[in-house]
C-alpha cells in the first residue's frame, strides 16, 4: 500500500493506493478517514488501482473552504478531480459511503467524462426543505458531539470516543447474532461484560476497528459545517450526473431513514440502479468487506473504462 500527499487548488490531500487495473476512488463516511477502507482495498487490488483519500476536513487532509457556518462541499467534490489529475489518471470509477456518497455525487456532477461510474452506499437523500429543517431541529449530527466539548485535561474525551467505537462493534453483534466464538476453548473469552477487560472478549480485528474510530474522530474537524450543506435537498445535484449510478441501501434499523431511499431516488434518476443489502450497516467495510466488494465489483464490471 502506497501513501502520499497530493497538492490541489484547495489544499493538500492525503491518500493511499494499492493494486493495478482500472482506477477506483473510495470516499469515506464521517467521522472516518482512509482507515475505514483498509479491509476492502486488498480485496479490490487484484483488478483495480484502488485509491482512498481523506476528504477535505478529515484525517490528514487540509480543511475545506468554509464561509460562515457552511463548508464548500462542491470544492470537496472537486478534490476527487484534482487528485486524479495529480496522479496522472484520465478516468476513474467513484465509490462513496454516507458523507462520501454525497461528496462522490458532487464529484460526478462536476467531473463530466473524468469518471466512468458512481456507486453510492447509504446515500443521504433529502427531498424537501421541510425534511432538512426537521433534521436540524431534532438533533446535531451525533458524531460531532464529542468534538464540541473539546479535549478534557483528564483525557475523559478519549473514553467517550472509545465507547463510541465500541458501539460500532456492538451494532455488528446485534446484526449478526452476537460475538461468535472463534475457537473451541474460547467460551470464556467471548462473553462481553462490563466487569471484564474488553481485550478478553473482543477479537484483534474488533479492537483494531475501535482504535481506528478513536484515531479518526478527533480529526473530523468540520463535520457540523459539512452536514449543514450536505443534508439538503439534492435532487438537482443528482440530475446533473450523466454517468451510470448504482445506489445501495443498507437495510438495518441502525441506518437513518433518509439513507435508505434508493427507490425514491429512481424518480429523480430513472436510469439509476437501486439495490439493498439487508442486515448490513455503515460499518460493512470493516465487518463484512467481502459482501461490500461483491456488491461493488458486480456494478463496476458492467461499466469498464475504455
Amino acid at each position: 500500500m502506497r501513501r502520499g500527499f497530493a497538492d490541489t487548488p484547495d489544499g493538500q490531500v492525503y491518500y493511499v493506493e494499492q493494486g493495478r487495473g482500472e482506477p477506483l476512488l473510495l470516499l469515506h463516511q464521517s467521522p472516518r478517514s482512509v482507515s475505514m477502507w483498509l479491509d476492502v482495498m486488498p480485496l479490490l487490488a487484484d483488478r483495480h488501482r484502488v485509491i482512498a483519500f481523506d476528504m477535505l476536513g478529515y484525517g490528514d487532509s487540509d480543511p475545506p473552504p468554509v464561509e460562515g457556518d457552511e463548508a464548500d462541499v462542491a470544492a470537496m467534490g472537486r478534490t476527487a478531480i484534482h487528485l486524479i489529475d495529480a496522479l496522472g489518471i484520465r478516468q476513474a470509477h467513484l465509490c462513496g459511503l454516507h458523507t462520501g456518497a454525497y461528496v462522490g455525487a458532487q464529484a460526478a456532477a462536476q467531473g463530466g467524462d473524468r469518471f466512468r461510474s458512481l456507486a453510492l452506499f447509504g446515500y443521504p437523500f433529502i427531498e424537501t426543505d421541510g425534511e432538512y429543517e426537521a433534521f436540524f431541529a431534532r438533533k446535531v449530527p451525533a458524531p460531532a458531539r464529542p468534538l464540541r466539548t473539546g479535549r478534557q485535561a483528564d483525557g475523559s474525551h478519549l473514553t467517550s470516543l472509545w465507547m463510541a467505537g465500541y458501539a460500532q462493534v456492538q451494532k455488528n453483534w446485534l446484526l449478526h447474532g452476537g460475538p461468535q466464538d472463534t475457537a473451541a476453548d474460547s467460551e470464556n473469552h467471548r462473553q462481553p461484560s462490563p466487569h471484564r477487560h474488553a481485550h478478553l472478549f473482543m477479537t484483534e480485528h474488533e479492537l483494531d476497528v475501535i482504535e481506528r474510530y478513536v484515531f479518526d474522530s478527533p480529526r473530523a474537524r468540520y463535520m457540523p459545517q459539512i452536514y449543514k450543506v450536505m443534508i439538503r435537498p439534492s435532487a438537482d445535484l443528482l440530475r446533473r450526473i450523466a454517468i451510470p449510478v448504482r445506489v445501495v441501501d443498507l437495510e438495518t434499523p441502525h441506518e437513518s431513514s433518509f439513507c435508505r431511499r434508493g427507490a425514491r431516488m429512481t424518480r429523480v434518476m430513472p436510469n439509476l440502479e437501486a439495490a439493498q443489502l439487508v442486515g448490513h450497516d455503515d460499518n460493512i467495510c470493516e465487518f463484512s468487506p467481502t459482501v461490500f466488494v461483491r456488491e461493488l465489483t458486480d456494478f463496476l464490471a458492467r461499466h469498464p473504462i475504455g
